[in-house]
């Protein structure tokens, strides 16, 4: 009789086991590498594509994407988007041109014409003193027309610094400057702020969009009411908010009301249509936004939300 220990036996097939495993385990880490790699030299050139897509929609228009990577068809598309990122970046630029160089040329021509409007309704018999005034009152409004473009051209074109500004100050600031016209509009103006509320934009914004809101307020309140200046610090934004008693708008006319030129049924003649469009491209400049909501006596609220940050150290 012969006899042999199955423990042997267990042992050697254990021991296989054990390195068919270790040699899967092997081959899998190996694959996975290799996958990898692979993965990240294809999708690498679409994440370049996709960020400078992204840098391209945010107004950014000297991204490019690398066309010297990837296959040869994601090569070709880089090249393409970066060819319509050029061509869009020039239109844009001789656009911005034009307007900045008409606005500038027509500045003296309609001043000029002011002048000699002036002259003439001096010397004018009364008969035309009417049309010469009206003439003038629209010859004005060119001028400012003129101005509102160049200063939107101006502020599209330039590369802002936004730095640390307190609304608060620059708010009770406004509220003064503007408080003898609101006086003479027989309307009140309110100011409801903390002491200090910081927050990051760029210099002179501030005052501009809410000399833009309050003027835009005055208009359209009645005589014997409130216009309203509120600075609401909520959390990560501080939202400026300047509301008037006045007829309002409509949902979709408050959607519109920030396109450039456009102008609500019953406004004041001799405005521009430009205001909200300007305060809009401010708030935008540093990440902030612009809107019109129905305030709760029926008029227009007006906001501007800026982002928030902390104190600067010292103050």
């Amino acid at each position: 009789r012969v006899t042999y220990p199955s423990s042997t036996l267990d042992r050697r097939v254990r021991n296989m086991w054990i390195g068919l495993l270790a040699l899967s385990a092997l081959v899998i880490v190996i694959v996975t590498i290799v996958g990898l790699a692979l993965a990240r030299l294809v999708t690498r050139p679409v994440h370049r594509l996709k960020k400078a897509a992204q840098s391209v929609a945010a107004g950014d228009l000297s991204a490019r994407a690398p066309a010297d990577s990837g296959a040869p068809e994601l090569r070709e598309l880089a090249a393409t988007f970066n060819e319509t990122a050029e061509r869009l970046g020039v239109i844009l630029a001789s656009q911005q041109a034009f307007v900045a160089d008409a606005s500038h040329q027509l500045r003296t021509p309609l001043a000029a014409l002011r002048l000699q409007l002036e002259n003439l309704e001096s010397a004018a018999p009364l008969s035309l003193q009417p049309a010469l005034a009206s003439a003038r009152s629209e010859t004005a409004r060119l001028s400012r027309i003129s101005d509102a473009l160049l200063e939107l051209t101006r502020s599209a074109a330039r590369k802002v610094a936004c730095e640390p500004i307190d609304v608060a100050v620059v708010a009770a600031e406004r509220r003064q400057t503007w408080d003898a016209v609101a006086e003479d509009a027989g309307v009140r103006l309110a100011l409801s702020s903390p002491d200090h509320a910081w927050v990051s934009a760029s210099p002179g914004a501030l005052e501009q969009m809410l000399d833009n809101l309050i003027d835009n307020a005055l208009e359209v309140a009645p005589a014997g009411s409130t216009v309203d200046i509120v600075i609401a610090p909520l959390g990560a934004t501080v939202e400026v908010h300047v509301v008037d008693r006045g007829p309002g708008l409509t949902d979709e006319q408050r959607l519109r009301a920030f396109d450039r030129f456009w102008r609500g049924p019953g406004a004041t003649p001799g405005g521009t249509g430009l205001g909200l469009a300007i305060v809009a491209q401010l708030a935008a400049q540093c990440g902030g936004r612009a809107e019109l909501a129905r305030s709760d006596a029926g008029g227009i609220d007006a906001v501007v939300a800026i982002q928030a940050i902390a104190a600067p150290h010292g103050v």
